[in-house]
């Protein structure tokens, strides 16, 4: 490898590699630049630093050296947000071209109910797995991918989706995972419809919804990177997301919990969990459900409290 620098757009400039450190935290570096040295492995804070190991024998030559940090590094010196804003501009493009070609009229677009968590990792990703709007396509405006929608901060308690998950971790005194800054509420697929089969059934249905999930899978696991994903609902959100992916370690189980007189309460309801790129995955019924019983509630709230439990 030569030893003289090569440049790099930005002022990145590639030079042999050596090893530095912060703290007791170390590091390999392939790069500086006009402010100082820039580490390719570069994080916010030590916490988030990467070991970036020597490239492919093919890349040591240098220009294809340059092409190969350009490219394959370039998210690590991208931060959150940037990383974030891309993949809006792309699922924005897509829901453009997309949303007009599915049925008469086309389909309405929803992707997030809350605003994204774009400082450090939400505790929990809730995903549904569409919305519920029966409507033709209308643009939508990217102020919905940072802002959320308006009317779930308005009138998210009267919504059985966000209200029964919410009570029922209320009542196991444990609602810091559905407070504001801990959680990004998402669809899976982001196309409306009155339900799941009438969309399914669309022509170009079938690519389009296949393409949703990819998107959904990219966001979770390269910018947001959630402590853990709640599905409401089993078989459409986790068992869909299974089956597209493969998680790990999947078990199905009905949760139980013993009260103070010694009675034993298990919930009718059958819950799922998984672990997809090492993030735990559970699959609860979707709260707008007939039949859950209060005690079915109380079992899944403190089944989710143990699973979703940080200090």
């Amino acid at each position: 490898m030569a030893s003289s620098p090569a440049p790099l757009s930005g002022g990145l400039m590639i030079h042999p590699p050596r090893r530095s450190s912060v703290g007791d935290v170390s590091y390999m570096e392939w790069g500086s630049g006009g402010g100082g040295d820039i580490a390719l492995c570069r994080g916010r804070d030590v916490n988030l630093y990467w070991s970036v190991a020597p490239p492919p024998r093919e890349y040591l030559n240098m220009l294809n050296f340059g092409i190969y940090v350009s490219l394959s590094l370039m998210n690590l010196l991208m931060d959150q947000k940037q990383r974030y804003a891309q993949w809006v501009d792309k699922v924005s493009r897509f829901l453009e071209e997309t949303g007009p070609t599915l049925g008469n009229g086309g389909r309405c677009c929803s992707v997030f109910q809350s605003k994204p968590v774009l400082e450090g990792q939400p505790d929990v990703l809730f995903l549904g797995y569409n919305a519920q709007e029966d409507y033709g396509y209308v643009p939508l405006s990217k102020d919905r991918f940072w802002d959320g929608n308006p009317s779930f901060y308005a009138e998210r308690m009267k919504w059985r989706i966000w209200s029964k998950p919410y009570h029922a971790l209320a009542f196991a005194d444990y609602t810091k995972p559905m407070e504001d800054g801990n959680f990004v509420f998402m669809n899976a697929v982001y196309f409306g419809s009155k339900t799941i089969k009438q969309l399914e059934q669309l022509p170009n249905a079938k690519p389009a919804i296949a393409q949703c999930l990819e998107f959904t899978k990219e966001v979770i696991h390269d910018v947001f990177k959630p402590k853990a994903i709640v599905c409401f609902s089993v078989a459409d959100g986790f068992d869909a997301l299974n089956t597209s992916f493969g998680f790990e370690s999947v078990i199905s189980f009905h949760p139980n919990r013993i009260l103070p007189d010694g009675t034993k309460l298990e919930c009718k309801w059958e819950l799922k969990l998984g672990i997809w790129n090492g993030i735990p995955v559970i699959g609860m019924p979707h709260p707008s459900a007939r039949g859950i019983s209060n005690d079915d509630w109380g079992t899944i709230a403190y089944a989710l409290k143990d699973l979703l439990y940080r200090k």
